[in-house]
């Protein structure tokens, strides 16, 4: 690869703009350029390098587009003679192998603030890969910032937010060093639509302050509602660095469309949730819409009936655990299903000791 084509690839990524780097695999016979050769292929068809030129080229540049938009790598060979049944009128002679690679554009992250926790937020997203931005006019912040971090001090929250083409891989976090920079940010913010994230920190008092303002401003709450506030998900972060892994981990969840579920197993491989319980037969009940029990196997339980069997004490007994609401039951021994006295709820049992 040349030094212009390793200048214009690292600038791409830095701009986060999509393109394929096509390369000359293998080649046979008589072709225009030798295996090793490159072009960049970007969204709209425009290139830089060049396989060889002609129809041979074009056709590769449209496979390139279509390897972009289908995220998938693509190795394929093209006659560059007559005679195959994939001839396309080239009279070179030989053949040549082209592997197309699109080039993954990482999920963006723009913060506005520097402060302590957009310090910790920003290092975290740098090292899991995302690029990062933040906007503040305290450049002596900035200049502490990891050195991958892009910084922007010359404009506004408001004017970058609203200058800005979003585009649904990339989170904004207004993490500023008071609420009214917050809010005019925010109110800058739900009016773009690409955004894939929109986050906001601080107390519940301080996200109803601000949203009772915004509403009064003639905000609608379906705009709101797009808005993760206080953002980050509950571990009981307290520290900048925790309130970091709290956001990064929300902020991964919505971009990447994920659950954020635990990844726990059971001793035989299967998934639980954060109450033990097994996700697959949570997940078959709520697709149950039948009469009874999914098995027609069950009952409803009692407190009393609950109570009186936990103090009988019986060799082994039946117990279940509600899916919704966690409460535990002593049932009758036949008993695959039971609906829950407390809730309604539906659980399976199992033998217990």
């Amino acid at each position: 690869m040349t030094d212009a084509l390793v200048d214009e690839l690292i600038a791409a990524r830095e701009a986060r703009k999509p393109f394929t780097i096509v390369t000359v695999a293998a080649t046979t016979g008589s072709v225009p350029r030798a295996a090793g050769s490159k072009m960049f292929v970007y969204v709209d068809g425009k290139t830089s390098g060049t396989i060889g030129g002609g129809k041979f080229e074009s056709l590769v540049i449209a496979d390139a587009q279509a390897s972009m938009r289908e995220k998938k790598p693509l190795l394929k060979t093209y006659p560059l003679r007559e005679g195959s049944t994939d001839s396309f009128g080239a009279i070179c002679g030989g053949d040549v192998t082209v592997f197309i690679e699109p080039q993954a554009v990482r999920e963006a992250l723009y913060l506005v603030g520097a402060g302590h926790c957009a310090q910790a937020i920003a290092k975290l997203a740098n090292e899991c890969g995302l690029y990062v931005s933040v906007i503040d006019d305290r450049v002596e912040l900035l200049a502490d910032l990891p050195a991958a971090v892009a910084r922007v001090s010359d404009l506004s929250p408001v004017e970058f937010i609203a200058s800005h083409q979003w585009q649904s891989d990339e989170a904004l976090v207004l993490v500023s060093r008071n609420h009214e920079i917050d809010r005019h940010a925010l109110a800058a913010a739900v009016e773009q639509t690409g955004a894939g994230y929109i986050g906001m920190i601080g107390s519940k008092r301080k996200v109803r302050h601000v949203f009772d303002h915004l509403r009064q401003s003639g905000v609608s709450e379906e705009k709101l509602s797009r808005v993760f506030a206080p953002l980050g998900l509950d571990i009981g972060a307290d520290s900048p660095a925790e309130i970091a892994v709290s956001t990064i981990a929300e902020i991964l969840a919505v971009l990447r469309q994920r659950d954020a579920t635990h990844l726990r197993m059971s001793a035989n491989g299967r998934r639980l949730n954060k109450k033990g319980t097994d996700m697959a037969e949570e997940k078959k009940w709520e697709k149950w819409e039948g009469p009874g029990t999914p098995e027609g196997t069950g009952g409803t339980s009692t407190p009393e009936s609950t109570a009186a069997n936990e103090v009988q004490g019986r060799g082994r007994q039946l117990v279940a655990v509600c899916f919704k609401c966690g409460t535990q039951s002593y049932v009758g021994v036949d008993w695959k299903w039971f609906t829950c006295w407390k809730c309604g709820g539906m659980s399976s049992s199992e033998m217990m000791a």
